[in-house]
């Protein structure tokens, strides 16, 4: 007779109060089971959560490979995009995986969260996913997306963000999640510049948790930079500026 596994939500150690539910398990629980050969992994099947980084997750891979315990684990890896589609130099702190055109103008990228990541540094109440961290990984879909398909072959260019509305509709829990990618509307106005206005949703379970609504351009790196430093220096006089007239009606008043 076939056994029936009971499946396993895998997350990071830091979603402590979340892996009180029933079907879910941390990072350090699943380790401990493999090490201790539990009799309970042959009738489980670990699916990937959020929290747990890549290189962790690959370690209990090897693991349960030697323990003769891969077939517990449904998620054979996973992968993250690098750090120059993402704009992210630690890899804990990138959190998307591998994009996939579904139409025109569509896309659809898995999130994996890295419960050791700066967003989620400080302030974690153990069970839902902050809004901020929701936002961010938007925000590096837009860059990815964009890096990737428009400018593969372009040369470094600037990104600048004209607008930003996030709209949180549910609680999203350290279970799988999905966004989709939206470009509502795109100019290509030449010399490198590129306007965008794009749409992004963020799913679990078949609902809709945030939606993310922005309008970017990017602009050749020498070009803006230049322009960015000059406007940099303008901010230092305009302050030393004001700073000396105000002292000067200081002087007077005294």
């Amino acid at each position: 007779m076939k056994t029936v596994k009971q499946t396993q939500v895998l997350v990071g150690n830091k979603f402590t109060n979340f892996a009180q539910n029933p079907g879910v398990t941390t990072y350090e629980q699943a380790r401990t089971m493999l090490e201790t050969n539990d009799e309970q992994l042959s009738t489980t099947q670990f699916v990937l959560g959020q929290g747990i980084c890549a290189d962790a997750y690959q370690a209990l891979l090897n693991l349960a490979e030697e323990k003769g315990m891969a077939a517990a684990f449904a998620t054979p890896s996973f992968n993250k995009l690098n750090k120059q589609e993402t704009h992210k130099h630690q890899k804990r702190n990138g959190m998307l995986g591998e994009p996939q055109q579904i139409e025109d103008n569509v896309y659809r990228l898995p999130i994996y969260i890295d419960d050791a990541c700066d967003e989620m540094g400080d302030h974690v109440t153990g069970h839902h996913i902050q809004g901020m961290v929701l936002t961010e990984s938007a925000r590096q879909a837009f860059l990815a997306i964009t890096e990737r398909y428009f400018l593969a072959d372009a040369e470094k260019s600037y990104f600048v963000i004209n607008s930003l509305d996030s709209e949180y509709l549910s609680f999203a829990f350290p279970l799988p999640l999905e966004l989709e990618y939206r470009i509502l509307s795109f100019t290509d106005k030449g010399r490198g510049t590129l306007c965008f206005d794009v749409e992004m949703t963020l799913s679990q379970n078949g609902q809709d948790c945030a939606r993310v609504k922005t309008k970017f351009s990017t602009y050749p790196e020498k070009f803006l930079s230049r322009k960015e430093g000059s406007m940099a220096k303008q901010a230092v006089e305009h302050l030393q500026t004001a700073l000396a007239e105000q002292g000067a009606v200081c002087d007077v008043a005294a």
